[in-house]
């Protein structure tokens, strides 16, 4: 695996933690429930039982 794919999947990994997984601080909820794009925010463990197809 070359250094940008590595860092690509670091990258993605970063984005469904802060968009899935934290509550933001002055919204008190997640991002993606703020949107309305999940219904209730992720766990770690959900994260792990997605099936993601990458390229």
């Amino acid at each position: 695996m070359q250094k940008n794919e590595r860092l690509q999947c670091r990258l993605d990994v970063y984005w469904l933690l802060h968009n899935f997984v934290r509550v933001h601080f002055t919204t008190q909820q997640v991002p993606a429930v703020t949107l309305g794009i999940v219904a209730e925010g992720l766990s770690i463990a959900d994260l792990f039982r997605l099936h993601c197809v990458y390229p």
